[in-house]
């Protein structure tokens, strides 16, 4: 055979023993992957209505997604009465990725809405710059982590924010049943933007207090968000993506004689 034929029959192969081989993994996965994004999406909006991941175990998971919408409403209680608010998933281009996320919002009236928490979905950002959206900052240093290790003590612990505090009371719980949240993510629980003409605005990135936030201490301000050192394009992609969350919300509950879909 000749080598003009025999080269590419082998390369033909190939391909085809991998491009079976890869169908074939995917087939086997697909489901256990679909299930997986699908536990990320619902941890998500919990995280978004509550400011803090979930406890194991918790029987409150009072929310909904509305039809085909794309938006969950939360409620304060079992019976569903009573809104907390909505939550929906938004996407900005950042450095290098897109930044995906759910955002929580409680509609205030007039276009205005606070932010009840954030939940990064997905980004591949730089790391050690917009990757620390995900970063969690704690008062653990090597000597406390080793010594809770050996029996010497628990680790220092963060002091809980005041939205993980009000979420441990909603669910009747101490507020160490929750991790540590994200410092970054945290501090846009209490933020007010405002949609008009459809467009979202209101979240003001300030270069200053990043080292407050990496503490827990967050701006007071109800617009101002501190963005991460030298990673403004990160961090304005994840305002961007509250907004288009916020949007879509927006979008869901109003139309244009004033009435509410949902």
């Amino acid at each position: 055979m000749k080598n003009t034929v025999k080269y590419p029959l082998v390369l033909f192969c190939v391909a085809a023993a991998a491009g079976l081989a890869l169908a074939g993994t995917f087939a086997l996965t697909f489901d256990t992957i679909r299930q997986k994004e699908e536990q990320k999406v619902v941890g998500a909006v919990v995280t978004s209505f509550w400011n803090v991941e979930a406890p194991a175990g918790a029987e409150w998971r009072n929310y909904e997604k509305i039809g085909d919408t794309g938006i969950y409403a939360a409620y304060a209680d079992a019976k569903r009465t009573e809104v907390v608010g909505y939550a929906a998933q938004g996407a900005a281009a950042g450095y290098s990725s897109t930044i995906r996320l759910m955002a929580g919002a409680k509609p205030l009236g007039g276009g205005r809405y606070r932010i009840l928490g954030v939940k990064v979905l997905s980004q591949q950002e730089t790391p050690g710059l917009g990757a620390r959206v995900n970063d969690v900052y704690t008062g653990d240093t090597l000597w406390t982590a080793i010594a809770s290790v050996f029996g010497g003590g628990p680790t220092k612990e963060r002091t809980a924010t005041p939205q993980a505090k009000a979420a441990a009371e909603a669910l009747g719980m101490p507020p160490e049943s929750f991790p540590v949240r994200p410092a970054f993510q945290d501090q846009f629980a209490g933020k007010v933007v405002t949609v008009k003409d459809g467009k979202a605005g209101g979240i003001q990135l300030s270069k200053e207090g990043w080292s407050e936030v990496a503490e827990g201490k967050f701006p007071q301000d109800e617009h101002t968000v501190a963005a991460m050192t030298g990673a403004t394009i990160s961090s304005k992609a994840v305002v961007g993506a509250v907004y288009d969350a916020v949007k879509k919300i927006d979008r869901a509950l109003g139309t244009p004689d004033g009435k509410t879909e949902l």
